[in-house]
């Protein structure tokens, strides 16, 4: 697979895991502010693109600059997504995609789809959450000490949802979207089961943040 990081420009709440992501990415794009956090982490990006209304750093020093146009009907994260997608990569890592404008968190995660249906996986990452998408597939997903594991019908139902080693357990049931039953589950064991028959079931890991 090849990996690409995206480092958006949404709140961080720390940068451990942005270091831990990249050390094995082939690519990575910052997108508009995202630079910023790229900064900070000290994190040099191969690409930064974007229309720049939410930077006002100094861009001359970078020599790897891509200016997007303001009225444009591709956020700039979507926008490195395709660009990275046009350059092969198919695993996808989303950084400051979370918190800031609730619009573009939901864009971000409406992402996750899009890039399935282009034959890649993508994931949201931050300190405190990890977002992906499962479609009528199955996975075991390992327990973070502190983390709460959540499941909800991204389209209209998810039929044959199962869950195992978690606290409250489902068996071929089928979740809607009109209420949240999957929210705020916990761990027993040290991975839990998860099974969609049909649909696509976003899967949520998430922690109080301090």
């Amino acid at each position: 697979m090849k990996k690409c990081v995206i480092i958006s420009a949404g709140k961080s709440d720390g940068y451990d895991i942005l270091k831990d992501e990249v050390k094995d990415a082939q690519l990575i794009i910052c997108a508009d502010a995202g630079i910023v956090h790229a900064e900070n982490a000290g994190i040099v990006p191969d690409i930064i693109l974007g229309d720049f209304d939410s930077y006002s750093g100094d861009l001359d020093k970078h020599s790897n600059v891509i200016k997007l146009p303001v009225e444009k009907d591709d956020t700039d994260t979507m926008y490195a997504v395709k660009l990275a997608l046009e350059k092969e990569c198919d695993e996808f890592v989303l950084f400051g995609a979370l918190g800031g404008r609730l619009d573009h968190t939901i864009a971000n995660i409406q992402t996750l789809k899009f890039l399935q249906l282009n034959g890649a996986f993508g994931r949201i990452v931050s300190e405190n959450n990890i977002v992906f998408l499962l479609s009528s597939s199955s996975i075991a997903v390992k327990k973070k000490e502190g983390f709460k594991l959540s499941v909800f019908a991204y389209g209209d139902k998810c039929r044959g949802v199962t869950l195992k080693n978690v606290h409250y357990p489902l068996d071929n049931y089928t979740l809607d979207n009109t209420f949240p039953l999957g929210v705020s589950n916990e761990f027993e064991g040290e991975e839990a089961f998860i099974s969609v028959d049909d649909g696509d079931l976003l899967i949520l890991l998430s922690k109080d943040s301090l």
